[in-house]
């Protein structure tokens, strides 16, 4: 069996594909979908289960249509590491944007996220990222 570890590269590309600037969705950049949607929940925290396309808490609107093509995004990730996307258990992102950290100079949205990829056989890949500075 070939290695998974190019796994961990697709870890960590698909949250940076995510906030990447070049991700612009609607009127606004995807990551501040998402930081809007994050805002009104206590913990300021959203976990997405890119496989079934949803998150907890449920969001709505452009944050999750953005949600929705994240799992697009993880399949052609996994073709240009050279895997079938089925070999997927499960694909999830967490971020956290109750981080006391600011981006200047253009106060983007700053949060703690993990991506984590498990595979049908049982290996888990991890990758984290950090956006923003104190």
């Amino acid at each position: 069996m070939a290695s998974l570890k190019p796994l961990k590269s697709v870890a960590h590309n698909l949250p940076h594909h995510f906030a990447s600037t070049l991700n612009y969705w609607g009127d606004d950049y995807a990551i501040h979908h998402l930081a809007k949607a994050a805002s009104v929940f206590p913990d300021k925290c959203i976990e997405i289960d890119v496989l079934t396309q949803t998150a907890v808490p449920p969001v709505s609107g452009a944050a999750q249509q953005v949600i929705g093509a994240l799992r697009g995004k993880l399949s052609e990730l996994m073709a240009k590491a050279g895997f079938d996307p089925n070999i997927l258990a499960s694909a999830t992102l967490r971020y956290d944007f109750s981080v006391n950290r600011r981006s200047l100079p253009f106060d983007l949205p700053c949060y703690d996220c993990l991506c984590t990829l498990s595979t049908k056989s049982g290996r888990t890949y991890s990758a984290s990222l950090t956006e923003g500075s104190n």
